[in-house]
């Protein structure tokens, strides 16, 4: 056997030894990305679905995921690889629960250009520093807030 096949037979002998473990795949999507596309300008919306991607990646990864692919308006996350829990379904699910990048891309198209729009809990603590109007209850597609 020459160091070509000493390497391939040790491959494979460790392969067969590792401990297999299930992978969960999550998959997040900017809801209404289509419609958003046609009520707002190419490179605003850019922005958006950049930002929703960041926010989904950090979720992920807060709970052990791995960004796997970055898809249009989505992002493909592994819970399982490169390493594995034993708890990585609940992980998953947890990165899913968290409403901040869907809220902060759903606020976001509500800002007119040169603006920006906060929710109340970030309005309470910013008002003292910036001069800032209530907009009055919003109607946020997708989440129990207003």
């Amino acid at each position: 056997m020459n160091h070509d096949e000493a390497s391939l037979a040790e491959l494979i002998t460790q392969s067969a030894d590792a401990e297999r473990s299930p992978l969960s795949i999550l998959f997040a999507d900017l809801a209404d990305s289509t419609q958003m596309s046609f009520r707002m300008d190419a490179e605003d919306l850019r922005e958006i679905m950049n930002n929703y991607q960041q926010g989904c990646a950090r979720a992920a990864q807060r709970y052990g995921g791995y960004v796997a692919r970055y898809m249009g308006d989505g992002v493909m996350c592994y819970f399982g690889y490169p390493h594995a829990h034993e708890d990585d379904d609940e992980r998953a699910i947890r990165a899913a629960l968290g409403d901040t990048p869907n809220l902060a891309a759903r606020m976001q198209a509500l800002a007119v250009q040169n603006a920006v729009v906060v929710d109340p809990s970030t309005y309470r603590l910013a008002r003292a520093v910036f001069v800032m109007r209530e907009l009055g209850p919003q109607e946020i597609k997708g989440s129990a807030r207003r």
